[in-house]
């Protein structure tokens, strides 16, 4: 897929959103968040919300917090307002590294710089957080 995609960037082959979202996708399978921060980086503007949304995801499920941030920080520089899906990938991704401080803090960021009201899957992420709370 990364041979691919390479070639046809290096063509200027115009690559489709959902193509885009398929190569995420793989990297969402294979929990490569670092792989997926890397393309959103090249990505030129705009960039679609969908695209952020996988991203967000592909490090929440790898538990890579830091990533998964900075990709919710991206979103935000493209001027696409976050809504509880992405932070709730956030708090997940703290949650998976056993982290409950790193996700309480994430929520207070996005109720008080973000304006977002959690929702029942904001919760359910917190008591993960609580399950997998590493000493």
């Amino acid at each position: 897929m990364d041979k691919l995609f390479l070639h046809l960037t290096k063509k200027k082959i115009s690559v489709t959103v959902e193509f885009k979202k398929c190569y995420l996708e793989a990297c969402l399978t294979t929990k490569d968040s670092v792989r997926a921060l890397e393309y959103l980086r090249m990505e030129k503007p705009p960039i679609h919300k969908s695209l952020f949304k996988v991203g967000i995801l592909t490090c929440a499920s790898a538990g890579d917090y830091r990533r998964a941030h900075e990709i919710l920080n991206m979103m935000k520089a493209s001027n696409i307002l976050p809504f509880p899906g992405p932070w709730n990938a956030v708090i997940d991704a703290y949650a998976i590294a056993g982290d409950l401080m790193g996700a309480r803090n994430a929520l207070k960021q996005m109720e008080s710089v973000d304006g977002i009201t959690p929702d029942i899957s904001t919760f359910d992420r917190l008591l993960k957080a609580c399950v997998n709370l590493k000493d």
